[in-house]
Order: C-alpha cells, then structure tokens, then sequence
C-alpha cells in the first residue's frame, strides 16, 4: 500500500503555482551546478511542474528532480507530463515509498546513492500524506519508528517533516502544504516542534474555510528553509511571518481575482474575488506563547492581540 496514497494527485494546480512562486522568491540559489528539487510524495506531477515551471528558463538544464510514489500510475503520469514539458531537465522518479526507501538507504547520508548521495536538495515540495503509520504493517512501522524515534499512534505527515529535514540543504527552501490543525490544535503538538526545531520558517499562509480543495480539507501552507544549527527555535517565532483569510459579509473593500491572490491585500482588509465571495485577510506574525508545541495564533502589529 502506498504510503503516500499519491497525496499531491489532488493538489489543485492554482495552489501549487502559489506555493512554487514563494519557494522561488526565498530561495539563493547556488550559481554553478545542479539545482536539486524533490518531492517525496510525488502524486501526479503537478507540485514539481510548478515548481520547474516557476524557476528562469535559462537555469532548467541545471536542474535535478526527484520523486517518490509507491503508486505505479501516478508515477507514469507524473513522468509523461515532467519530461513532456521539460526534456532539458534531470527526471529521476522511482515507485517506492521514500520513508521505506530512506530507511533502506540508511537515512540521508545514502539516500540517493549513485545520484550525487553528498547533496542535498535545494527545492523539497510537498503535500505530505495525513494518515496513520499503522498502515505500512507492523514490520515497517517498527523500522521507520526506530529510525525517527517515534512512539505512539503517529501519522505520517510527522515523519516526512522529520524526513525533509534530513534531506533538506541548509539554505534550500521547503514548501509544504499541511492541516490547518498541525498548526492550531492540540493534536499538532508533535509536528509544531519539529518545524521549529528542524526548520527555519519564513512564512505560513493559513486557508482556512476557502474550499480550495474540493475534500473537506482545511488547508495551511508554510514555506521554511533549513535549520543553522546554532539558531534556537524559540528565537525565530517572532520573525515567522503568518496571514490568515476567513469568509465573512462585510463589505468589501478591494477585489481580487481568486483567494491566493487576495492574500496580496493589505492587513484587515475585505478582498472580494470573482466567484462574489468575500474575504477578510490578516497579516501578522506567529504566537505561540513561547512554547514550541503550543498551537500558532496570529499576532498582529496594529493591536498586539492574538485572533
């Protein structure tokens, strides 16, 4: 069974090019040589195509991508539309698991043997599976729970966190789409902590009840780079920048093309889009209380509160 279940099949394409578009626009990328993307849960293709599609023209030839899928039929897909589009660039896509081939490997160090194993990615996309380690079979969760010092009914989503880390370049950007509860509720508590520990988040941008998938999915999206070890986590929750966007029938006050576009409003302001909905979008900084499990709020500069 896959453990993916080809998560990034229902990534809606607006949302992907959003996310590709922030990954670009934090990343330094190295001037010579290879430029590394993986996604570990590959799905159909469309997270990596917005991500090469976002990145110059001229840079494609340097280009490298990975992606991992246990799914044999989003893996053939995903490598029609990959190569379709970009015969300059590297395609290596594999069918397997990549928690089951990261343990097989050994951890990062061999991840990618016989594939330049010394580097790390420079670009990890991904819309990591939310479901129960339980459903790998008792061996295999056995094997990834050793390997990550995991206890307790996990999901998965927790793991591939710990996973990009490893495989992530100190100054490589991640874009990760998450559940608006990892971030919030007490149930998130696990992965609030390793995205503080493990990353350097510059931004989370919160979907709440916009229906931008068509599953009942309430959805965040956070875009981090790669933890300096000498960096605290606590210290750069004040620096994490967050926005918020909630439904309301107040009038509106501009107008913007879908939701991801509305998030370019400024703070406190009613965004009407196309469909007639409208929108209240914020713009603030993360809270936390000073504990790296507590659920985020948006702090904002205007009153200081948490909302």
């Amino acid at each position: 069974m896959s453990l993916a279940a080809s998560a990034s099949l229902y990534t809606p394409a607006a949302f992907a090019r959003f996310l590709a578009l922030k990954m670009v626009t934090a990343a330094t990328l190295p001037a010579t040589g290879e430029i590394r993307i993986l996604d570990p849960a590959v799905g159909d293709g469309v997270l990596l195509d917005a991500l090469v599609r976002s990145l110059p023209e001229d840079l494609w030839p340097r280009v490298q991508v990975f992606g991992f899928d246990a799914n044999a039929e989003a893996i053939r897909i995903a490598a029609s539309r990959l190569h379709r589009a970009y015969p300059a660039v590297g395609i290596h896509l594999q069918q397997e698991d990549f928690l089951s081939h990261m343990i097989a490997m050994g951890g990062a160090d061999n991840l990618f043997a016989g594939l330049d194993p010394d580097s790390a990615f420079h670009f990890i996309i991904a819309n990591p599976p939310h479901v129960r380690m339980q459903i790998m079979g008792d061996e295999e969760a056995q094997r990834l729970a050793e390997h990550f010092g995991l206890t307790g009914s996990v999901d998965l989503y927790y793991p591939f966190l710990l996973g990009i880390a490893e495989v992530l370049a100190e100054d490589g950007v991640a874009g990760v789409i998450t559940a608006n509860s990892d971030l919030t509720e007490v149930s998130g508590r696990s992965v609030r902590e390793a995205l503080l520990t493990r990353f350097r988040i510059q931004q989370v941008w919160d979907l709440g009840d916009t229906s931008l998938f068509d599953a009942a999915v309430v959805p965040s999206v956070l875009v981090a780079k790669g933890r300096h070890r000498q960096v605290t986590a606590q210290s750069l929750v004040p620096a994490i920048r967050y926005g918020t966007i909630r439904r309301t029938d107040a009038v509106a006050q501009v107008q913007a093309d879908d939701v991801l576009s509305a998030f370019d409003a400024d703070d406190d302001t009613v965004v009407s889009i196309a469909d007639g909905r409208r929108f209240r979008v914020r713009h603030g900084a993360v809270d936390n209380g000073g504990d790296v499990q507590a659920g985020w709020h948006l702090q904002t500069g205007a009153d200081n509160d948490r909302r």
